[in-house]
């Protein structure tokens, strides 16, 4: 993948409503280290997940864009899915977008890093305030009956066998989660958000 996209992909994302952030490599240790001394919220909880295939796993360094309308911001039917439809589908919603836009090189990713979804959640909510996955982003079905909260799926290993790491927030809706859900089994809360990068 290249690190940052050509002055003509940025011009048609940021045309069609997404926003640009460049990612730095930090790991999650980092994000909150560097925050706790900015005297910033980062993370309420991390669930299972203190082990070094977490936490000192970097954020990609390059170049991504997002959707930050919440009716934008997930991939089509991801939700209720498995890991391997996930891919898929984030796939095939970037090939869409790539022949909309009439750029040849972009396409749609599941991180591999969760590093890569907290850092940019950072990146947003310093640069404007919103919290993405905040309450803006809760999700209504029939058969809750109610609105509730999501959580972005990566493909980030964790030290349970199986079990992939997942990023939501807190119910104060300022702090980030991780926990982490099977790779194999879906959850009606558990999507893919669109991750745009160069290739």
């Amino acid at each position: 993948m290249r690190e940052k996209f050509s002055p003509e992909e940025k011009k048609g994302l940021e045309s069609d409503g997404a926003i640009i952030y460049l990612l730095t490599g930090q790991t999650i240790e980092e994000q909150r280290e560097a925050r706790k001394k900015i005297g910033l919220p980062s993370f309420n909880a991390f669930v299972h997940l203190q082990g070094k295939k977490v936490v000192n796993v970097p954020s990609r360094r390059t170049e991504v864009a997002i959707y930050p309308d919440p009716e934008r911001f997930f991939v089509p039917g991801s939700f209720s899915q498995f890991t391997i439809v996930q891919d898929r589908l984030a796939k095939e919603d970037g090939d869409a977008l790539s022949k909309r836009l009439g750029l040849n090189n972009i396409t749609e990713i599941i991180p591999d890093e969760v590093s890569t979804v907290t850092e940019l959640i950072f990146q947003h909510a310093d640069g404007t305030g919103e919290w993405l996955l905040g309450d803006s982003y809760t999700r209504f079905t029939p058969e809750r009956g109610y609105r509730f909260k999501v959580h972005a799926r990566t493909k980030n290993p964790t030290e349970r066998e199986d079990w992939l790491a997942e990023v939501s927030t807190d119910l104060s809706g300022c702090c980030l989660v991780v926990t982490a859900w099977h790779h194999y089994s879906s959850r009606d809360d558990l999507g893919v958000f669109r991750l745009v990068v160069p290739v």
